[in-house]
């Protein structure tokens, strides 16, 4: 049998020539933009302009079949994949070493095949749903591995992770050299850090042992294993496709720190794997629901306790969501399967809880007042999907009070009674939020996810088919019109690391210049850069660690790392003006991004305290939310923390961070002693 028939011949030289003219365009394109822009955007660019007249071509001349707006869209899709492919080989091979300018040369090459089967797949083939679902989770998953790949190194708990944990945190950096060194530094962080175990052995493990583009590719797999566990959840096969689309808009773009959990080397540990894990149990759970118990689910079992010794954020509401569903059913439950992995998964938490580094770091130096205003905050800002629930709560109330069809006869009631278990661990996440006693934006994900199992579960009851198509549109234009500019930001970034990273490696080269880019000129810009990516290395006042101080515990796990006794790291503008002109900062003054104040000292001794000497302020001439974070004091003593002396060619300086708006419009002069 032959494997290649007349026609099938034709259409490969059809293929070819038109792939040619397409190729020659793109890379005409992208050579001449290339001296005026980054490879990624010209590429980009080139990309996009071929593929208008390479559709036209293959629809017409190569596979001979009618223009559609249904076959654009597949050729679109799969145009979509082709790119994603693409423009992650040209990046691995400019990163191996290619120049930019012939890089697309050798990509090409790999990608000719390919291209030929997903465009003759999109122009040729009925499409069924399932097929758009299962494209679309290869899609996701060519976009997240990019995006991983982008991640570079923090000095945080990127550096740390790779060392021991130890109670004396002036002692020496111990790296992590055998199982037995792990089993340690993990006890020493029950103790010290928080009660997470089980991720944080997985994820010191993870990081000493593999190069990090074995992270980002199992990351990459299990962030589509979570897309495919929620479409499992949601349980409606012909919905695949608006559900996993609306999974990743939610998760990428709706929810209020994805940099922090999903975009973040420790934070894919902590959320990605967490909730890959939880869904797993749960799913498992839902299909034994009914099943009688046996020995089998008693041996299986313990591995409930593991999911829930994972991240208190998740597993304290469930357990507590278990805990009600034991107490309501205790008549009947004992005879069912699920008894013992709740049973386990409530002991899991139960570690996590009993870990003495939690309550204290719970309950160090917040005050009520502090959390009631933290908690304000995190419910006005940071809650996103939560509020979207609620809202569609309060419609579908409205409608059943007008007397208005709802399809499957659903009410608020029926939803409540329906998933009542996942309401109360929502409820009591939601508690967390307001009680934690901290703002930061990542806090509320947990409460989040559940609320978004919630939300897919009512709009895939009750939204028509129409609006389920609108939104798996819009969500997908919304999505491509982010993805590149996340990209570039996140490239930018991963140059800045690669710059501090050269410094680091030079022998001899403790000071390390640190580029930043310019903000405040592009509104898009920064909001990118705040949204989705993690600064190598970030100064200011609301900084965990400072860059600037050689004895911080991140700086000197950096430092050992590179085989250094020490490591600084200081804006670039700082740097270069100081190396220029040597009588700079004889007066303090800030940096470039207005985070660091910088001070030439007489000499090098000891600074004992540090004091903002302020004006007075008429509080009454302040908006509303000034007057209510109006500082009182005439004075504002900088804890040690925030400032350090540091060397730079002989000389000393005082580095220290500009304080709070409310503080810093008010300094009159700075004093030190």
């Amino acid at each position: 049998m032959k494997l290649l028939n007349e026609k099938s011949i034709g259409e490969i030289v059809r293929f070819v020539l038109v792939g040619l003219l397409a190729t020659a365009i793109h890379y005409a394109v992208y050579y001449v933009l290339l001296s005026a822009t980054g490879h990624n955007l010209a590429y980009t660019i080139g990309y996009i302009i071929s593929f208008a007249s390479n559709f036209i071509l293959s629809s017409l001349f190569t596979f001979k079949v009618s223009l559609s707006v249904h076959r654009l869209a597949g050729f679109a899709m799969s145009h979509l994949l082709n790119y994603l492919i693409q423009i992650v080989l040209l990046n691995v091979f400019i990163w191996m070493g290619v120049s930019a300018s012939i890089a697309p040369l050798p990509v090409f090459v790999i990608v000719v095949p390919l291209n030929f089967l997903l465009v003759r797949y999109a122009l040729k083939r009925e499409q069924q749903p399932e097929d758009s679902y299962k494209l679309f989770l290869i899609v996701a998953g060519v976009a997240m591995l990019w995006l991983f790949l982008l991640e570079a190194p923090t000095l945080s708990d990127d550096m740390v992770y790779r060392f021991m944990f130890q109670a004396d945190l002036d002692a020496a950096c111990r790296p992590i050299q055998s199982i037995a060194d792990l089993i340690q530094s993990q006890i020493s962080h029950y103790q010290l850090v928080n009660g997470r175990a089980v991720v944080h052995t997985v994820a010191q493990s993870m990081i000493v042992v593999f190069p990090s583009w074995v992270c980002a590719v199992l990351n990459t797999l299990l962030f589509t294993v979570l897309v495919w566990q929620v479409v499992r959840w949601v349980g409606r096969p012909s919905q695949k496709l608006f559900v996993s689309v609306m999974v990743c808009f939610l998760l990428l773009i709706v929810v209020a720190d994805i940099r922090s959990t999903f975009l973040w080397t420790m934070g894919t540990f902590n959320y990605l794997w967490v909730l890959v894990a939880t869904m797993a149990l749960l799913l498992w759970l839902r299909s034994i629901k009914e099943k009688p118990f046996s020995m089998q689910h008693l041996l299986l079992s313990p591995l409930a306790f593991l999911v829930g010794w994972s991240h208190e954020g998740l597993s304290l509401p469930l357990s507590v969501a278990f805990a009600a569903y034991l107490i309501v059913n205790r008549r009947t439950v004992f005879k069912r399967a699920v008894w013992p992995y709740l049973l386990f998964y409530m002991l899991g938490t139960l570690m996590l809880l009993l870990s003495p580094a939690l309550w204290s770091r719970a309950s160090e130096g917040v005050t009520i007042v502090s959390r009631l205003i933290s908690g304000v905050t995190n419910y006005l800002f940071n809650v996103r999907i939560v509020w979207l629930l609620v809202l569609t709560l309060v419609v579908l109330w409205w409608r059943h009070k007008k007397g208005h069809e709802i399809p499957n006869s659903q009410t608020v009631k029926t939803e409540l009674s329906r998933h009542q278990y996942i309401y109360i661990a929502l409820v009591v996440s939601m508690g967390i939020v307001f009680l934690c006693g901290t703002n930061l934006p990542r806090v509320p994900f947990f409460a989040d996810f559940l609320a978004m199992l919630l939300l897919l579960r009512l709009l895939a009851d009750l939204m028509s088919a129409t609006w389920q198509r609108r939104l798996t549109i819009g969500g997908c234009i919304v999505m491509l019109l982010f993805f590149v500019p996340i990209v570039l930001v996140r490239q930018e970034n991963m140059e800045v690391w690669k710059s501090m990273e050269r410094q680091m490696a030079t022998p001899g080269q403790e000071l390390i210049s640190v580029p930043q880019p310019t903000t405040g000129k592009n509104v898009l810009h920064d909001y990118f850069r705040s949204h989705y990516v993690n600064p190598s290395a970030e100064f200011g006042f609301f900084n965990v660690y400072q860059a600037f101080d050689a004895q911080d515990i991140n700086m000197r796990c950096a430092a050992r790392l590179y085989g250094k006794e020490r490591l600084v790291f200081l804006p670039e503008d700082v740097v270069e003006r100081i190396k220029a002109d040597s009588t700079a900062y004889n007066d303090y003054e800030l940096d470039r991004h207005g985070d660091l104040f910088v001070w030439r000292m007489a000499d090098n001794r000891p600074i004992q305290r540090l004091v903002f000497v302020l004006n007075e302020e008429d509080t009454s001439a302040l908006w509303p939310h000034q007057r209510l974070m109006a500082y009182k004091g005439n004075t504002y003593e900088l804890d040690d923390f925030h400032y350090e002396t540091v060397t730079i060619d002989g000389h000393p300086y005082l580095v220290f961070t500009c304080p709070t708006s409310n503080i810093s419009r008010r300094i009159n002069h700075i004093e030190y002693e």
